[in-house]
């Protein structure tokens, strides 16, 4: 789910894969749900028109990857850099999830945004863990708190990554999950 520029949820769409899986690959497609938290009692007018607009424009896309006798892990950075331990090799270009933040006046409160799961069960031909979320940063981990002031009546885009843990056995097919992203002024 999204937010449209009126507050309101609206679903996102997932992206579909650009290819289909052959021997030993696998397509993973994760989609992102958005929900924004306001503190009780603390938005006066001012504050409410500095809400934030959340749009994600794609969600992570792990994309083809061939496994190996030992399993491993893949995954994506929130810059978009491919990241493995193991010999789980990629097979083409994977893709962070990007969500952009709107606000329509400056934001005078402290903005954190976090992935709400450490991790999620991707299912499919099996079932794969995808976690180890990092939201806008390599180290950040699955949260990240914008200082105030961070946005001035403009636009961001923020970058999510997370990796997925493959076991010896994972069965080929197509894998797709949920993850929840909240936003909340501290």
């Amino acid at each position: 789910m999204g937010l449209n520029q009126g507050g309101v949820l609206k679903p996102l769409r997932a992206s579909r894969a650009n290819s289909k899986p052959n021997a030993g690959g696998r397509v993973v497609r994760l989609s992102l749900v958005v929900a924004s938290i306001y503190p009780f009692g603390a938005l006066g007018f001012g504050d409410a028109l500095a809400q934030p607009y959340v749009t994600c424009l794609r969600p992570i896309m792990l994309g083809r990857f061939a496994n190996c006798p030992s399993g491993g892990k893949i995954g994506v950075t929130p810059s978009g850099v491919q990241i493995t331990d193991g010999c789980v090799l990629g097979l083409g270009t994977m893709k962070h999830a990007q969500c952009r933040v709107t606000v329509s006046l400056p934001q005078t409160q402290s903005l954190q945004m976090s992935v709400t799961k450490t991790q999620v069960n991707l299912t499919g031909a099996g079932t794969m863990a995808l976690g180890s979320f990092n939201v806008n940063t390599v180290s950040g981990g699955n949260a990240y708190t914008f200082p105030s002031g961070s946005f001035q009546a403009t636009q961001k885009v923020i970058g999510i990554g997370g990796t997925v843990t493959v076991s010896p056995s994972q069965p080929s097919g197509t894998y797709s999950g949920t993850v929840t992203l909240t936003v909340t002024f501290l």
